[in-house]
C-alpha cells in the first residue's frame, strides 16, 4: 500500500526540469512575436513611404501633363515644404513625331529615411512646341478663311450695287424730266 501513496506526490507538483522547459518555450514565443512586430512595423512604415512617393510622384506628372510644370528635364526638386520628397523630370523624344517620353522620378531624402524609397512613372505626352505650331498654324487659316470670304462679300456686293445704283439714276433722271414744272419745255412738250 505504500506504493500508491509515494505516486500519488509525484503528480501533485512540476519539477523543475518542466518549469524550465516552459518559460524557455514562453521565451522563445515573446521572442518571435516581438520579431514579428518588428518585421509589421517595418513594413508598414515602408507601404506608407512608397504610397506617399506615388501620390508625390503623380501629382509632378499631371502638372507637367497640364503646363503647369514645363516639361523639360530637372532633377532635386522639392515635393513638399519639409524637403522630405524630392522630384526628378526626364524629357526624351519618341520616334514619333510630336511626342515626348517624360518620365518623373520621386525620391525620399536620405536625411529623413534609413532606406530611401524611389518611385518613377512614365507618359508620353504630345510636344507643347508641336501644338503652339498647330494652334498658329489654325489661327492663320482661319485668318485666311475670312479673308477670303470678305473678299467673296465684297465681290458679290459690288455688281449688286452698281446695278441698283444705275437703276435709281436712269429712274431719277427720266422723272426729273417729266416732273419737272419751270425745267425745259420740250421736256414738258414730249409728254
Amino acid at each position: 500500500m505504500s506504493r500508491p501513496f509515494t505516486s500519488r506526490r509525484r503528480h501533485r507538483g512540476l519539477s523543475l526540469l518542466e518549469v524550465i522547459l516552459a518559460i524557455a518555450i514562453l521565451g522563445g514565443a515573446l521572442a518571435v512575436i516581438g520579431q514579428l512586430i518588428r518585421i509589421g512595423a517595418r513594413s508598414a512604415a515602408a507601404a506608407r513611404d512608397l504610397t506617399a512617393a506615388q501620390l508625390y510622384c503623380e501629382s509632378a506628372l499631371n502638372e507637367v501633363a497640364a503646363g503647369v510644370i514645363e516639361p523639360v528635364a530637372a532633377s532635386d526638386m522639392p515635393c513638399d515644404e519639409t524637403g522630405e520628397w524630392m522630384y526628378s523630370v526626364a524629357v526624351e523624344p519618341v520616334d514619333d513625331g510630336g511626342l515626348l517620353s517624360v518620365t518623373v522620378t520621386v525620391t525620399q531624402s536620405p536625411d529623413f529615411a534609413v532606406r530611401p524609397v524611389t518611385f518613377s512613372l512614365t507618359r508620353w505626352l504630345i510636344d507643347p512646341a508641336v501644338v503652339q505650331a498647330a494652334e498658329e498654324q489654325e489661327a492663320a487659316m482661319e485668318a485666311e478663311a475670312a479673308a477670303a470670304q470678305q473678299a467673296a462679300t465684297e465681290t458679290e456686293a459690288a455688281p449688286a450695287g452698281a446695278d441698283t445704283e444705275a437703276g435709281t439714276g436712269s429712274a431719277t433722271g427720266a422723272s426729273g424730266g417729266t416732273g419737272n414744272p419751270g425745267g425745259n419745255p420740250m421736256n414738258q412738250g414730249s409728254m
